[in-house]
């Protein structure tokens, strides 16, 4: 609209005491919402006496939050009670009230077990709001819960540092699950103090993760070695190369910036050979890759940043295909024939 909104607010009050709205007068969130906000405050008022007990009980931020259009299935909006309203039982809504939650971590804090709120009930209450954006907080204290006391759990995530309280607490409880599950992998012992709540989980969580992925590259590459073929074929200025472990893979790819590094699990699997196109003026240098399937078909070749090949290299590598298919065919058929 060209024309500017403008609220008069200077008879505001004089005008609600001689309404049905008079009760309002002496909500903090009249005083917020006095201006543009004024009628949906009043209209969310009138409509939802909920929204009045939650301001007036010390809950502005979840009332505020409705006035201002968000729902919740949380809250009972049409309820008269606030234990009704919040379903919660009472004893925790005056441990929940001197946080004024929104109404995610209300949500959160719902979820959380009973057994939980009475173990440690403020150290909890802070959980649950510290912990809101995690969708669902009962699975990841169940998580917890497979190696330690979850009220344990929370006085020893106290001690780091690295994380802080609000910002990234849902990181530190799905780092610590992460890291329990790779320090199982590794054969660590669980029940020891120290692999049980670390010093500081985030170095931790990546030493574990360091030596995980060393232990199963060096698995990949037994089985690449086991599966590459030692295939040898040369023209005169271009020659093949089999591709024998993941390391192969790695400076291919960043040398040639394409993604044969990523291959490794399949190479491993015998479900596809990868070969090196070199020069042989420079065999050390990567030049083009090769893929084929298991019986030898030709699937792409890729030079820097995933070009076409040259034709050149075209022939080339028609040729070494047409080989390496009937090398193929005749060592299946030799097995069959044993057999």
């Amino acid at each position: 609209s060209k024309y500017e909104d403008f609220v008069y607010t200077d008879g505001l009050m004089d005008m609600l005491a001689r309404s049905d709205c008079k009760h309002l007068i002496n909500m903090p969130l009249l005083v917020k919402n006095r201006g543009h906000d004024i009628i949906p405050f009043l209209a969310t008022c009138m409509k939802y006496h909920s929204v009045e007990l939650l301001a007036k009980a010390g809950f502005e931020t979840i009332a505020q939050m409705k006035i201002h259009g968000f729902g919740c299935r949380a809250i009972n909006w049409r309820a008269d009670s606030l234990e009704k309203i919040l379903k919660l039982p009472r004893r925790w809504i005056r441990k929940l009230r001197p946080y004024d939650p929104s109404m995610a971590q209300l949500e959160a804090f719902q979820k959380l077990p009973e057994k939980y709120k009475d173990r440690a009930p403020m150290v909890v209450i802070q959980d649950a709001i510290s912990y809101s954006s995690i969708r669902c907080p009962e699975k990841y204290i169940e998580d917890v819960e497979k190696y330690m006391p979850f009220d344990k759990w929370l006085r020893w995530s106290a001690s780091q540092e690295s994380y802080d309280s609000n910002t990234y607490a849902p990181y530190l409880l799905s780092d610590y699950k992460d890291y329990m599950e790779i320090a199982e992998a590794l054969g660590m012992d669980i029940h020891k103090k120290s692999v049980l709540r670390p010093a500081d989980l985030k170095q931790a969580h990546n030493e574990a993760m360091n030596k995980l992925k060393i232990e199963r590259n060096a698995i990949t590459d037994r089985l690449i070695a086991e599966n590459s073929r030692s295939d040898d074929f040369k023209s005169e200025r271009l020659m093949i190369v089999p591709a024998t472990c993941q390391e192969d893979l790695n400076k291919e790819s960043a040398k040639l910036h394409h993604c044969v590094k990523t291959y490794g699990e399949r190479l491993a699997r015998g479900s596809c050979y990868i070969y090196f196109v070199r020069e042989i003026s420079d065999p050390q240098e990567p030049y083009y890759t090769l893929e084929t399937r298991p019986d030898g078909t030709f699937v792409q070749c890729r030079g820097l940043k995933n070009c076409n090949m040259t034709e050149e290299v075209k022939i080339f590598t028609d040729a070494f295909v047409k080989m390496l298919k009937a090398d193929i065919k005749k060592e299946r058929e030799a097995t069959c024939q044993t057999a």
